[in-house]
């Protein structure tokens, strides 16, 4: 039992005083260099929301759902449904957003990148 306590205590000391500095450094060293951007995202997605509500258009944020590369946004607006993917000026899509976006377009929907038409 004693050795399980000690055994416990140490690779508690090893994420403590090595795992989290190191991850937190990291997420810093990104940051300083442009690697994250997380507060110009949270931007892009502000301006997107700002953008389609001055339109008229109900904006909803797809969190969560069942299909993998959904676009974030699904807005509504008079009985009519677009999606919006919001990206960031230095990203681009994946190759399964790609797909949905497709998939959306044949299904008949207007599809979005930011206020760019797909």
């Amino acid at each position: 039992m004693k050795k399980v306590k000690y055994l416990l205590l140490t690779i508690v000391s090893i994420y403590i005083f090595i795992v989290q500095p190191v991850f937190a450094m990291g997420i810093l060293i990104g940051y300083v260099f442009g690697y994250f951007s997380a507060i110009e995202g949270m931007k892009q997605t502000d301006k997107i929301r700002k953008f389609w509500e001055a339109k008229g258009w109900m904006v909803i944020n797809l969190i969560k759902t069942n299909k993998n590369g959904i676009p974030d946004y699904m807005m509504l607006k008079d009985g009519g449904t677009i999606f919006v993917e919001s990206k960031e000026s230095w990203d681009k899509l994946s190759k399964i957003q790609e797909y949905r976006i497709s998939q959306l377009k044949d299904a008949g929907f207007d599809v979005y990148v930011n206020d760019i038409k797909q």
